[in-house]
């Protein structure tokens, strides 16, 4: 039950408090005061009395003077004070209203009315109360509704920066790796957003699993748990499912397939969909225990969008430049293949051209050729003898010495070469340029025009002591192939005669080189006794897989193919480590499939010729041919996925290169001890 309005009644006259308080007990609580002081010593402790019956006339302070120290201070200003006094005159009462007073009974009492006055006065300051209640309710709900406001449009504000900032990386030439990581730091920066920055992201390959090809924050062991899985074994696999963002507050430690569980955390995982397609997902781990902020959840969506809009950009730009690179690769090929056909009227090998042009570009290096020169001279170089197309076979494929009318026809197969290779192209050009000087001779002795020093351009002169160099240490149908020894110090002895004396000292300085590549590219048998210089291999101590003594099966020719098999396995490594352009990965992964067949053909005609049997050898070339068909499926899954280029690809081809030199090469192709 509420207690009743406690009246506060003030006189320094004993009698009048009596009179007014028992007026007034049955109905109020009452409280009385004799002076000015006493008065205001009530007032400011509780309970504070609701209503002040004010006598005016007292000693000391009177009653104006404590009408004023009530109002002025905010804790009683509210407290309605009635004046109870014999001072009637109209001054009296203008007074009194003007320090605060809300109404004026004058003495004698008369009961009826000061009982009205002041049951009036109660109510209406109940009723003020009430409505001071309700307006600073109001007040602070306004406040409250000012601040939620200004809170929310805060955060639309941070979103709307934040997406910004990601839409704009997402225009930039950046790795979804890169992108990543930039994306979790913006979203980190927002205070009320509390991500714990790290995440990954997963996308589909050609087999309907989803791929780690990202992430920031993982250790290892985390990593390797959603390095590949299937679509729904997983959080992220079910928000792929069901194509709907999903979050929690804590994964579940024993959670299986799930990267979020080992780190005791929470988080979202959120679908990267562009209409009916489906790229993957993408997972941003949040604190244990996170509670979603209103609009988070809508703006990890607007975050997905975006990351779906980069992924669905990147490809498209990514698979271009693989398709623009393929098309280069497929010209080189063609170019490289016309080659082999002018060649192969000639010598029946395939191979010349090979090694002639990496010769060239050996050399180029020595001369400190700048490696655009390098790289479009070795493009060039194999279209050198193409006009042997229009030389007759009875010249091209005679066994002795030509006749000096023979070997004036078969000179015109420069020209003829040139004829072949008019264009504007830039490798065209170079090309028309080697096969037109290739022949030339440094004191002008050459042909087609006998040029002279440096009027032979110097692709000319490099080319030259290329071609002859493979010419002397390789068979041909009216000759066999020199010792090297003595194929250097011909060309060495031709130095100021046949040859540029530079081009020449760069042959000598780039020897051991020249040698490996002799090595990896051979036409004939591979002869396991014979031993190769070392070699550098630009290998160090950083490279992912180091070659090292124990990788040697004792035949050096081999050895160096699996040394160059590596060579190309950590070019592989470095592009995907170092998030290089996608088009560098394919690059590298179709020189490794390049000379995987190179060197296979060439291990199974040596296991051959060492007696071993069928299906010893059968063995070997199946698995050769499982290596190549691996090459070939991860060349069509980075056409497929350009991102998918990964922890997988790098895994199997050092699993599968380390195992198969110390395994099955190291014992189909050890040699006898008698034969070693």
């Amino acid at each position: 039950m509420q207690n009743p309005p406690l009246v506060l009644v003030v006189d320094d006259t004993l009698d009048n408090l009596k009179v007014v308080s028992g007026l007034l007990k049955k109905t109020y609580q009452i409280q009385v005061a004799s002076s000015g002081e006493e008065t205001l010593r009530l007032a400011d402790r509780d309970p504070r009395p609701d209503l002040i019956l004010l006598d005016i006339m007292m000693p000391g302070m009177d009653g104006y003077q404590v009408c004023e120290r009530l109002k002025s201070d905010p804790a009683t200003h509210d407290i309605p004070i009635v004046f109870l006094t014999a001072k009637t005159q109209p001054e009296d009462e203008v007074k009194g209203f003007a320090v605060g007073a809300t109404d004026y009974v004058p003495k004698p009492i008369n009961p009826p009315v000061l009982k009205a006055r002041v049951a009036a006065q109660l109510a209406l300051a109940a009723h003020l109360h009430e409505r001071h209640q309700m307006l600073h309710q109001r007040i602070a709900e306004v406040s409250e509704e000012r601040d939620r406001t200004e809170i929310e449009r805060q955060r639309i504000h941070d979103r709307q920066q934040a997406l910004l900032a990601i839409t704009r990386a997402a225009l930039r030439d950046l790795t979804p790796q890169q992108f990543l990581v930039e994306t979790l730091d913006l979203l980190n920066a927002i205070d009320w957003l509390d991500i714990e920055s790290r995440g990954s992201l997963f996308l589909f390959n050609r087999h309907d699993e989803l791929v780690l090809v990202a992430e920031h924050g993982m250790r290892i062991s985390q990593r390797m748990i959603c390095t590949k899985t299937r679509q729904g074994s997983c959080l992220c696999g079910q928000a792929l499912l069901k194509r709907q963002t999903l979050f929690l507050a804590e994964v579940s430690e024993n959670t299986q397939h799930c990267i979020m569980g080992p780190l005791g955390v929470g988080g979202y995982s959120l679908p990267l969909t562009e209409g009916e397609r489906i790229y993957g997902a993408l997972c941003i781990i949040m604190p244990k225990g996170h509670v979603p902020q209103p609009g988070e959840q809508d703006f990890m969506h607007e975050v997905a969008d975006a990351f779906s809009g980069l992924i669905r950009r990147r490809m498209i730009e990514e698979k271009l430049r693989i398709n623009q690179v393929e098309i280069q690769m497929v010209r080189n090929e063609v170019i490289r293949r016309l080659g082999v056909a002018a060649e192969f009227r000639d010598t029946e090998t395939g191979l010349h051209v090979t090694r002639m042009s990496q010769y060239a570009r050996a050399i180029a290096r020595a001369l400190h050729c700048d490696e655009e020169l390098c790289e479009l001279i070795e493009l060039a170089a194999p279209m050198h003898d193409v006009g042997k197309i229009g030389i007759d076979d009875s010249i091209l494929r005679k066994p002795g010495k030509l006749t000096a009318e023979e070997f004036a026809t078969m000179q015109r197969h420069t020209l003829i070469g040139a004829r072949i290779l008019e264009g504007d192209d830039p490798l065209i050009a170079l090309a028309r340029e080697i096969a037109l000087t290739h022949h030339e001779k440094w004191d002008g002795s050459g042909y087609p025009h006998g040029l002279s020093g440096e009027a032979i351009p110097l692709s000319g002169r490099i080319c030259a002591v290329a071609d002859v160099f493979d010419a002397l240490t390789m068979e041909r149908p009216y000759k066999e192939a020199w010792p090297v020894e003595r194929a250097v110090a011909t060309i060495e002895s031709l130095s100021e005669s046949s040859f540029d004396p530079r081009v020449v000292r760069a042959f000598s300085k780039t020897l051991p080189d020249l040698l490996a590549i002799k090595a990896r590219y051979q036409d004939d048998a591979i002869d396991p006794r014979e031993l190769l210089p070392l070699v550098n291999q630009e290998q160090g101590r950083q490279d992912w897989i180091v070659w090292n003594e124990r990788f040697s099966i004792g035949i050096d020719i081999i050895d160096e193919h699996h040394r160059y098999l590596i060579y190309w396995a950590n070019r592989v490594h470095t592009a995907i480590e170092q998030n290089a352009a996608t088009p560098e990965v394919a690059k590298a992964l179709f020189a490794l499939e390049q000379y995987t067949r190179i060197h296979f053909r060439a291990e199974e005609r040596l296991i051959a010729a060492l007696g071993r049997s069928p299906s010893e050898l059968e063995s070997h070339q199946a698995g050769h041919r499982e290596f190549e068909d691996k090459l070939c499926e991860l060349r069509l899954e980075i056409a497929h996925n350009p991102f998918i280029a990964g922890v997988e690809m790098l895994d199997y081809l050092r699993g599968w290169l380390i195992d198969h030199i110390l395994k099955s090469d190291r014992k189909i192709l050890t040699l006898p001890v008698q034969d070693a």
